[in-house]
């Protein structure tokens, strides 16, 4: 409040400037101000109470939104899998298995059950020539197969030696 004379006043609230022509008139003027401070501070805690009950409201709706589905998937016969390489001035590389169920675990305990088709008559046809590649124990690989193997299947060269299976190439 400032006093302009004996016999004026004004006020000023925001962009708001309340006058009169005496100070007796002044008093409502204070009260007037006090009111609107006082809606302006509800308006404040209006919208924090408004964001606060829409963001508790958000996360009841997401947490509240699941449900537990169990899918029955058929499970098939297991089929014949073929997994090699066959690099020019190398010796191919091939490896035989037998599909696993979709949920089925697949780490590096499960590469010998998964790669055990032992047995198998393999073939190579490569222009025309046919050339039969024989079964051998992944330890007796050369070097860069197992390097090769190593690096497909993401595992250590040393675990072939633990876990050995059948993997089929030329001796």
């Amino acid at each position: 409040m400032k006093n302009l004379g004996a016999d004026m006043a004004s006020v000023q609230h925001g962009n708001v400037r309340f006058a009169n022509l005496g100070n007796d008139a002044c008093s409502m003027q204070i009260i007037c101000i006090y009111f609107c401070n006082m809606f302006d501070q509800f308006t404040f805690i209006k919208t924090k109470l408004l964001l606060t009950t829409v963001l508790v409201g958000i996360a009841i709706i997401i947490s509240n939104c699941s449900k537990v589905v169990d899918v029955d998937i058929p499970t098939d016969d297991p089929m014949l899998v073929v997994e090699g390489v066959i690099k020019q001035g190398e010796k191919p590389i091939v490896l035989l298995g037998l599909t696993q169920g979709y949920f089925n675990p697949v780490d590096t305990c499960t590469y010998g059950d998964f790669y055990n088709v032992s047995g198998a008559t393999v073939n190579v046809i490569v222009d025309g020539v046919s050339t039969e590649l024989v079964e051998v124990s992944a330890p007796l690989l050369e070097p860069n197969q197992i390097e090769y193997l190593s690096d497909r299947l993401k595992v250590h060269p040393l675990y072939f030696w633990l876990c050995p299976f059948p993997v089929y190439t030329l001796i």
